[in-house]
């Protein structure tokens, strides 16, 4: 069962690799998503064999992610320079100059995922063994430890929603989500109520982390531009952070309803029973 599982979520990641020179907002959302199921299937899976390939997996990850981030920013900018000053119109520009290199980057990761790394990890799918009801006792527990992650990254989380706390329960929302789709079919009722829990929390958590690199990305632009420029990037800036207190309401009232309905100890009786 291992095998197929993977062998699917392998054959997901090539199947929206893109051709060499067509990169694309699409095939690099499209191919990052793929990425993220595929690791969530060999964490289940795991074993020290497949560790080096997940590891591989996660640098393919992260240079789909570079570019991914950088066409977030762009759609959002390009809807604000129309109309805003000459600080906006440079820092689009400065984000584009960036995005042609980390599209460089990712060309070379894709190379070496396509020379390499994902034919390694097929000629390695053999090794993967679990037993029982798609992998049993072993893929309850790390489903289990997944959710209890959540759980603690919401408590984590106070009124500031400080960026760091955000973006680290933002990756272990997805982690969670991702495993709990490829475990479908053994846990049906718990996969079910987990998405049902997940989805609101995950929304607006992914919102206010593209604020917060936004944020972050203006302030080290306007520490660089000429002061012309810094004016328009602080107006700018007064704006995002304006939009970011509206997108907090959203989150806090998903994480009180996470924290209303124990969800996080729910899903752990339903995985046990």
């Amino acid at each position: 069962m291992a095998p197929l599982m993977l062998a699917g979520r392998l054959a997901d990641v090539e199947r929206t690799n893109p051709e060499r020179g067509k990169i694309d907002e699409d095939s690099v959302h499209d191919m990052r998503v793929a990425a993220r199921r595929l690791r969530a299937a060999l964490r289940l899976v795991g074993g020290a064999d497949l560790e080096k390939d997940e590891r591989r997996v996660k640098r393919l990850q992260d240079a789909l992610g570079d570019v991914r981030d950088r066409h977030v920013q762009i759609e959002w900018l390009e809807s604000h320079a129309r109309s805003g000053g000459a600080g906006t119109r440079a820092f689009l520009d400065s984000e584009r100059k960036m995005l042609a290199v980390y599209e460089e980057k990712l060309e070379r990761a894709l190379d070496e995922w396509s020379r390499d790394a994902g034919p390694r990890l097929a000629a390695h799918l053999g090794r993967a063994r679990v037993r029982g009801r798609l992998g049993g006792g072993r893929m309850e527990k790390v489903l289990g430890e997944a959710v209890a992650r959540v759980d603690e990254g919401v408590a984590a989380l106070d009124s500031r929603l400080e960026p760091r706390a955000v973006h680290e329960l933002r990756i272990e929302v997805k982690k969670l989500r991702y495993m709990a789709e490829l475990l479908r079919p053994g846990f049906p009722e718990a996969v079910r109520v987990t998405l049902e829990r997940l989805e609101p929390l995950q929304d607006p958590i992914g919102d206010v982390h593209d604020i917060d690199v936004r944020l972050a990305r203006l302030a080290e632009f306007a520490a660089r531009c000429s002061p012309r420029e810094r004016q328009d990037i602080l107006a700018l800036t007064k704006r995002v952070e304006a939009s970011r207190l509206q997108k907090a309401h959203a989150v806090e009232a998903a994480l009180e309803a996470w924290r209303d309905s124990r969800a996080g100890p729910r899903l752990t009786r339903l995985l046990a029973a």
